[in-house]
């Protein structure tokens, strides 16, 4: 839930620099107040999943869990949803792939 609250924020921060601008006035379109209201809800649904995992489990756990997930799935929505890797090349690819991959080593030593 965390990790879509990057992807709605990138979206919201993007929206304004559309409106100051003066491209176009986004407050006119729906699409803003959706994705407002998505964030608010992954933002809360996001606190409370990881209150509940505190209530059941030692933080020790929970915590690096949390951080590993919303680190690499909010890589992985920006990388899908915004295209991010499209214009890639080879070189670019490697160091991507190798830095997302040792995000759990040091994650979970």
């Amino acid at each position: 839930m965390g990790s879509f609250s990057v992807v709605y924020g990138k979206s919201i921060g993007m929206l304004f620099a559309n409106t100051f601008s003066e491209r176009q006035n986004e407050f006119t379109h729906p699409y803003l107040y959706v994705c407002i209201l998505c964030i608010v809800i992954s933002v809360i649904s996001q606190t409370h999943f990881l209150a509940l995992g505190l209530k059941y489990f030692d933080a020790l756990f929970i915590v690096p869990v949390f951080q590993c997930f919303f680190i690499t799935l909010s890589i992985l929505g920006g990388a899908i949803y915004w295209r991010e890797t499209d214009n890639f090349n080879a070189t670019q690819w490697f160091v991507f792939i190798l830095v997302t991959s040792l995000l759990r080593p040091v994650m979970f030593p």
